[in-house]
């Protein structure tokens, strides 16, 4: 009997926004998909956690209902960041947008977002009025999504693995491998395009009236600027050379929106974009072929160059 390919689907929504939405998606999807969620409120790990997932699925269901979510400390939504994330690393993506009606008072924000996820997903970005509405159009978008952008996703055995149960005195087993374990799938390359948005969230502090504040913001650049950015450095350069250089180019933006929290705000320093953030922007760059290691022979340096045949 044939085993039916499953595949794991990670919905990003605003959690207990609208519960009865989650249950019917979640009684019309679990028989034929794995699902992950995102986290209930908002901890500390939120974003860890919704990036891990996004990183594993094999598709990415977005679900932008009435409101934008919780802020994170840069001012943008976690649900926001997760969108933005996801759209960076090229995951097939459905997305259902609740539509705006004549009694609807939707934040700017979340009409933003609505707008860019339109202007990104084309067909994939549906907009429903009802939750059986929205249900049976991911269901069909869904399976038209699998057949457009397949995946290798995975399957379960037929029956349990039975060959470590043992009665009485134990004997050596031998243990093989299970037939329908999920094929070794080669990732591909990653294909960054200089018009691509990736966004970093950065501190820094902020000078008022003799006193100084931590101020929390995020900035979306693209590759193209990331990259005329370290093409300025002398090559080869640091890592520690080139976080100065990415954190030196948020100053001017970093004092005008401290100026939207302090007014009177007259200058700001410690401009510091997060760790994570950086780590993975190199790593981006790394595995994209625009940066390449140019670490010194009989160093511990670790040293690095853009790669010229990638940006010309």
């Amino acid at each position: 009997m044939p085993v039916k390919q499953r595949f794991h689907v990670h919905v990003c929504i605003v959690r207990n926004e609208h519960p009865e939405f989650e249950n019917a998606l979640q009684l019309a999807l679990s028989d034929e998909y794995f699902l992950t969620w995102d986290l209930i409120a908002h901890p500390s790990q939120f974003m860890d956690y919704s990036k891990q997932q996004i990183d594993r699925c094999d598709y990415l269901l977005f679900v932008l209902g009435t409101g934008y979510g919780h802020l994170s400390p840069s001012g943008v939504s976690n649900l926001h960041l997760s969108y933005i994330y996801a759209n960076t690393k090229r995951k097939p993506m459905l997305a259902l947008i609740k539509s705006q009606n004549a009694t609807s008072d939707y934040s700017r924000q979340r009409l933003d977002l609505a707008s860019m996820i339109q202007k990104d997903l084309l067909d994939n970005a549906i907009f429903y009025e009802r939750t059986q509405e929205a249900v049976s159009e991911c269901q069909r978008a869904l399976n038209a999504l699998i057949g457009s952008k397949p995946t290798a996703g995975w399957v379960r055995a037929n029956k349990p693995d039975t060959s470590l149960r043992t009665t009485g005195v134990s004997k050596p087993q031998v243990i093989t491998p299970v037939a329908t374990a999920k094929p070794k799938v080669v990732e591909p390359k990653i294909i960054l395009k200089a018009e691509d948005v990736v966004l970093v969230n950065y501190s820094a502090h902020a000078y008022q009236d003799g006193n100084l504040q931590d101020v929390m913001a995020a900035h979306t650049f693209t590759w193209g600027e990331v990259l005329e950015l370290l093409k300025i450095l002398p090559q080869p350069f640091s890592s520690e050379m080139m976080l100065k250089q990415l954190n030196d180019s948020l100053k001017n933006l970093a004092l005008i929106e401290a100026s939207k929290i302090l007014p009177n705000v007259h200058a700001v320093s410690r401009c510091q974009i997060n760790a994570v953030d950086f780590q993975w922007l190199k790593q981006q760059l790394v595995d994209s072929g625009w940066l390449v290691s140019a670490k010194e022979e009989h160093s511990n340096r670790e040293l690095w160059r853009v790669n010229p045949t990638m940006t010309n």
